[in-house]
């Protein structure tokens, strides 16, 4: 399957699972849903899979679990499209309708059906197959409840309406509208608003977003214990924070997530 061995070689050039592992998983998957599914349960999180997908599909992609969704939007798809097609509506900003897809797949003839249907031009974003799949079922139930907003796990449950959108080469963003608070960066990138060839505005703002090792915090009262456990979890790739009593640990938690 090409578009396998195409994530596969980025996750490989990017050093992100042992090798061993990344081949294992590579021989045991029988399609690319089923791939991207075990790669993010072995430990890859999720906007660093999502970016990679970005790249290797070259189209944005959207991180769902630091996504908020204003509900009203689920009134341009019926649900029963959006289960059997997987697709999700996530903004009609500039005009647009914008869209979650599902990145386990290479072509997407749903896109072309809702530019016929809704008479909108339709901008889709690429998710990762499981992730999309649950949060269409959540957003729908959600809505069917009255509820007027869904939001992802990696979101507090005061964060306002925001689309975390990670475009190809690692820029995260996010659709206009209100910004996703506290959504865990390390860097903050400025994306412009750009045309497409038609001239219509797929606008963008900034947002931060953590791509990139996890951070993980240690806590002990050990010096000993601290300093073994900060250069193991280094060499094995993570950012670590460390603490010598809970006080401090607290201290951290509120600053950094």
């Amino acid at each position: 399957m090409a578009s396998l061995e195409a994530i596969a070689r980025l996750l490989a050039a990017r050093r992100v699972l042992p090798d061993p592992l990344l081949r294992r998983i590579e021989s045991e998957s029988k399609t690319k849903s089923a791939f991207l599914g075990a790669v993010l349960k072995a430990g890859v999180p999720e906007p660093d899979l999502v970016s990679l997908l970005s790249e290797q599909l070259g189209v944005p992609g959207v991180d769902l679990s630091r996504t908020t969704i204003d509900l009203a939007v689920l009134e341009s798809i019926p649900r029963v499209v959006a289960e059997s097609d997987l697709v999700l509506p996530l903004a009609t900003e500039g005009g647009r309708l914008h869209v979650a897809i599902s990145g386990g797949e290479d072509e997407h003839p749903v896109v072309e059906e809702l530019r016929f249907i809704t008479g909108k031009e339709v901008s889709p974003y690429a998710a990762l197959p499981g992730a999309l799949e649950q949060a269409i079922a959540a957003a729908y139930d959600a809505k069917d409840r009255g509820e007027a907003r869904w939001r992802g796990r990696g979101l507090l449950p005061d964060t306002e309406a925001g689309v975390t959108v990670v475009l190809p080469g690692n820029k995260p963003g996010t659709l206009a509208g209100p910004l996703a608070r506290d959504v865990g960066s390390e860097s903050e990138f400025d994306v412009e608003i750009h045309d497409d060839e038609e001239g219509e505005a797929e606008i963008l703002h900034a947002v931060q977003v953590r791509t990139g090792p996890a951070r993980i915090l240690v806590v002990d009262d050990d010096p000993d214990i601290l300093r073994l456990l900060d250069r193991t979890l280094q060499a094995a790739g993570y950012v670590v924070e460390q603490a010598r009593d809970g006080l401090v640990a607290e201290e951290k938690l509120k600053t950094t997530r």
